[in-house]
């Protein structure tokens, strides 16, 4: 059994990864559920995660910050997960990049009874367990499933930081971190966990070495109030 209480679910961690693993101490700053885009398309009503890239959708959902049309670009079904109930819609700015970090008004993550758009066509995902390679000594000499665990400097402690200090209008930076001012924001992190993580070339026709990690609070997460989802860059 996974050690990752914070981590969405235990059914969807044992489920898809297989993996036992214990990194010990706070692991919501060690390891996240990762999401890798297959190359096989799928219609999201059939498959239980489903994406697709930023260029490809032509879902249009609610209006962003700056008045543009948010694309839906994955749908997740989470009815099996009690907690959640239902499905996640991701929609996202195409001008993301454009956005100051801190910025709201680029993203929205939204619960809902069914998919909103029938026939939404992206590729699959495959849920896998991402483990900052500095975070313990045996991650680097973990070999029984290779092909599960993905070592690509996934940092969800530091994502967890940063949605703390975002979620307070406050852009976020290592000296803040550092700054006695400012550790109250710190101390508050430790009520946030990543719901679950992917690439940004996942979106992107091109390569890039950012994770796009979607974070939210405890409290949030129990209250279904997955609007407030901060999404965080690292």
């Amino acid at each position: 059994m996974f050690h990752l209480k914070s981590l969405l679910h235990p059914r969807i961690q044992v489920g898809s990864t297989g993996l036992s693993i214990n990194l010990g101490g706070d692991t919501r700053t060690k390891a996240c559920i990762c999401f890798e885009r297959l190359d096989e398309l799928t219609d999201a009503r059939n498959e239980l995660l489903s994406i697709c890239k930023i260029s490809q959708s032509k879902y249009l959902g609610p209006k962003g910050k700056r008045q543009e049309d948010l694309l839906l670009v994955g749908v997740f079904d989470f009815r099996s997960i009690p907690e959640i109930g239902g499905y996640l819609h991701l929609y996202l700015s195409s001008q993301y990049r454009d956005y100051q970090p801190k910025e709201r008004g680029w993203n929205l993550v939204t619960l809902e009874s069914h998919p909103l758009v029938g026939g939404f066509q992206g590729n699959k995902l495959s849920a896998k367990l991402a483990v900052d390679p500095d975070s313990h000594p045996i991650v680097s000499n973990y070999t029984e499933k290779p092909g599960t665990l993905l070592f690509h400097g996934a940092k969800p402690g530091e994502a967890l930081n940063i949605a703390a200090f975002h979620a307070n209008g406050i852009s976020y930076s290592e000296a803040r971190a550092r700054d006695p001012h400012f550790s109250h924001l710190l101390e508050s992190a430790r009520n946030w966990f990543v719901l679950f993580a992917f690439r940004e070339k996942e979106l992107l026709d091109q390569e890039t070495s950012r994770i796009l990690y979607v974070c939210m609070t405890e409290d949030d997460f129990s209250n279904k109030a997955f609007g407030k989802c901060q999404l965080v860059f690292v």
